[in-house]
């Protein structure tokens, strides 16, 4: 990490919050730099994720903290959120190594 720096740039900070761009810049040894940027990335207002981008993005962090029916039981529960009378179950849910199923109001 003491190769890396992080520099703000005021050309995509001009185009928050409509926007969350992003700029990286890699230096190879040969002294060759190569640039990418993303003004609008998965996520954003222009290219929303879908249902199944979200589950699939949690499974992945969540994997190796919660086994997959936890993984299950908190999808389910989030799907309902607005009919649910607490959080304590979620919150039991994504404790790590739990294995209790939660209740699914809905």
């Amino acid at each position: 990490m003491d190769r890396t720096t992080v520099e703000e740039a005021p050309d995509l900070t001009a185009l928050f919050p409509h926007k969350l761009p992003n700029r990286v810049t890699v230096t190879l040894q040969s002294g060759e730099r190569l640039t990418s940027e993303i003004v609008s990335g998965p996520g954003s207002l222009e290219t929303p994720m879908t249902d199944a981008d979200f589950e699939r993005k949690f499974r992945k962090v969540a994997a190796p903290h919660l086994s997959s029916h936890a993984q299950d039981d908190v999808i389910a529960f989030t799907y309902m959120l607005d009919r649910q009378p607490s959080y304590a179950a979620l919150f039991g849910a994504m404790s790590p190594n739990s294995d209790e199923r939660i209740s699914i109001n809905g």
